[in-house]
């Protein structure tokens, strides 16, 4: 038997742990359904332990846990986001859990919006970091060149820039000719506008 230890997904969670049992052994960062108030609520695994190893803080509880039911289509953040996560653990004093709920999306912390069931995917291409230089309609051709070259190769692009009022322009220069493939996210966004966002990044049709 293990004991698991989730966040829940809900609007105006903190990072306060539930803890319930099961036979079942998830991984952490794996989103469960489990029972809140008589009601099955998303939640994210954050740790998991034997019961054996959770004997002594089972005895002195003041209260029983409850098993979690039994779990269908289950889905996980993928092993890159958990490496960073990882990787994150040797600059900030925070376990696992905690920091793979903060790297979600905040729609999806707050159970607006399921993450959806994708997996790990290693690009064999060279990911050394390149530096482009030179003035701004310059290296947006560099941009649009490297998108399209690799659009050409079935894969896809995730271009950051530094605040939001730099999106509108970066959107403007990178659509040319890619407009049904491009998708924006904007701190901006209305929460309409950002569920048809989620909606268009979830289409793979045109991958």
């Amino acid at each position: 038997m293990f004991v698991i230890e989730v966040i829940p997904l809900i609007l105006g969670t903190k990072l306060d742990t539930l803890s319930y049992y099961s036979s079942t052994d998830y991984a952490v960062g794996t989103f469960l359904k489990v029972p809140i108030r008589n009601k099955l609520t998303s939640a994210i695994v954050t740790e998991v332990h034997t019961v054996s190893d959770s004997k002594t803080e089972l005895r002195n509880a003041t209260f029983s846990l409850k098993k979690l039911p039994p779990q269908a289509d289950i889905t996980a953040v993928p092993e890159n986001i958990r490496n960073t996560a990882k990787a994150l653990m040797a600059i900030y004093p925070s376990s696992l859990g905690a920091l793979l709920y903060q790297l979600l999306p905040s729609e999806v912390r707050s159970g607006k919006y399921q993450y959806p069931a994708i997996s790990t995917l290693k690009h064999a291409e060279e990911s050394a970091p390149r530096v482009i230089t030179g003035r701004v309609a310059e290296r947006y051709i560099a941009y649009r060149t490297h998108i399209r070259s690799v659009l050409a190769r079935r894969g896809s692009v995730l271009f950051v820039v530094p605040t939001s009022a730099d999106i509108k322009r970066a959107a403007t220069e990178l659509a040319v000719g890619i407009e049904d493939r491009l998708v924006v996210f904007s701190p901006q966004d209305t929460e309409k506008k950002r569920r048809d966002a989620y909606a268009a990044f979830d289409d793979t049709s045109l991958a």
